[in-house]
């Protein structure tokens, strides 16, 4: 017998691979049978699944190794083993993927009905569990295939709604409103994780903008009502609180405004008071003045413009004191700590529960919610409210000269005719982060 001068291991590896296969080397049950593994020491090890949307790499070959090398030490000793394979939907990474096959192929997500994505995505989701598979039997590989799972198989999907049913039953989760991060190019929400959500920096129109009093009114009983109905001078004459925004558009589902304590004074004090009739008491005055410091006087703004609902002015001091004015718009349905502040304020039974809305469609358009605005893309709409406002008087004017670089030509085209534009409190080039889908790169 003549010996090769060279190995080819190609020659022998499949039929070997083919053997432990057939003889399910895998299974613990064949184990205890062909293999006579007795007793009751077992070892078992779960495969991290990796994501169906291409070949395993070098990082997935060392990881196998050193999982098949656990196992089978183990199997050596007379211990039971199972190590558990699976592969994962990859579910927003594996969206893209087969969106960028589509556009290879000159079609997009938007032409095919949802079982025509489904059908292309589950041939393309074969093709790649197929392919992983014979890259493992390369390596050698030994799980038990006849138990490999993948994430969206009926028995995954099975044992997840079960699961969700349990927690339910059990008064673990419930279901309610909160806050997502949607991605209007993938159409589907986004998890906090680095690698689906990315921060640029980006220039935006930072404005200062003004809410007039629409009236007050006591939240209980109170012997001081007559004073107040008497000595109050009339909200129109009231100062109007002032507050900056970069999101004018979301204006139309706020649900309150919050004020930091120390900004209080500068709009609740005397000037309120008709001073000058009989019967003015500086000390009815102030327990006035401290009855809606602790929101037991409701003060409700409005921005006629915009055709706005009645907003409740509320204090607390998680407000930043030193961002703008101190005071801001509290929109459950479009930040986190608008959400959270409004909940608190639920809790403490200052708003009623069940306001959240949302102002920006799953497309990344004004919602019904925003009057005459609606169905129009946000930085355009943006833009006209901008205007509306300023031609109606409810933009504040700077306090000093504008020192921008910003000229009249600069300016969008529906804002160059306005008058003395730059006496007003806008910011042109005001730099701040915001979250963009990693993929597509939209705004979240």
């Amino acid at each position: 017998m003549v010996l090769s001068q060279t190995c080819n291991p190609k020659s022998f590896e499949d039929s070997i691979y083919k053997k432990w296969q057939n003889g399910l080397v895998g299974s613990p049950e064949a184990q205890a049978l062909s293999q006579k593994i007795e007793g009751s020491d077992t070892f078992s090890i779960i495969m991290p699944p990796p994501n169906l949307t291409g070949d395993l790499h070098a990082g997935h070959a060392f990881q196998h190794y050193l999982m098949d090398t656990l196992t089978r030490t183990y199997r050596q000793k007379g211990s039971k083993t199972l190590w558990y394979p699976g592969v994962d939907h990859a579910g927003i990474q594996m969206e893209g993927v087969i969106g960028k096959f589509l556009k290879k192929e000159g079609r997009s997500r938007k032409e095919l009905s949802n079982e025509e994505f489904l059908d292309y995505t589950w041939k393309k989701a074969m093709e790649w569990r197929d392919n992983q598979h014979q890259q493992s039997s390369i390596l050698g590989d030994t799980p038990d295939y006849s138990r490999s799972l993948f994430t969206l198989d009926d028995r995954a999907v099975d044992m997840v709604n079960f699961a969700f049913n349990k927690y339910w039953q059990d008064g673990l989760i419930y279901k309610g409103s909160y806050l997502v991060n949607w991605s209007v190019g993938l159409q589907t929400a986004l998890s906090d994780v680095t690698g689906e959500i990315e921060y640029i920096t980006q220039k935006d129109v930072f404005i200062t903008f003004e809410y007039e009093v629409k009236n007050w009114q006591f939240e209980k009983e109170n012997d001081l009502k007559d004073f107040a109905s008497k000595f109050l001078k009339p909200v129109s004459s009231w100062p109007r609180v002032q507050l900056g925004t970069v999101r004018i558009e979301t204006k139309f589902t706020d649900v309150a405004i919050a004020m930091h304590p120390t900004k209080y004074e500068n709009y609740f004090n005397e000037d309120i008071f008709d001073n000058s009739k009989d019967g003015f008491d500086s000390v009815k005055a102030k327990e006035i003045l401290d009855l809606i410091r602790s929101n037991d006087i409701s003060i409700f703004y409005h921005l006629p413009p915009l055709q706005s609902q009645p907003l409740k002015l509320v204090f607390s001091a998680k407000v930043d004191p030193d961002f703008g004015t101190g005071v801001v718009k509290i929109t459950p349905g479009h930040d986190q700590f608008d959400y959270d502040l409004y909940n608190e304020m639920v809790e403490n039974s200052l708003l009623p529960a069940g306001q959240i809305q949302t102002c920006v469609t799953r497309d990344g358009r004004l919602s019904k919610h925003c009057n005459e605005f609606s169905g129009m893309e946000v930085n355009s709409a943006r833009l006209l409210i901008i205007e509306k406002l300023l031609r109606a008087g409810y933009i504040s004017k700077r306090k000093g000269e504008y020192t921008g670089s910003k000229k009249i030509e600069d300016l969008p085209s529906n804002l160059q005719d306005i008058k003395n534009i730059f006496e007003y409190d806008i910011d042109w080039d005001y730099e701040h982060n915001i979250a963009i889908c990693e993929r597509s790169k939209t705004p979240i």
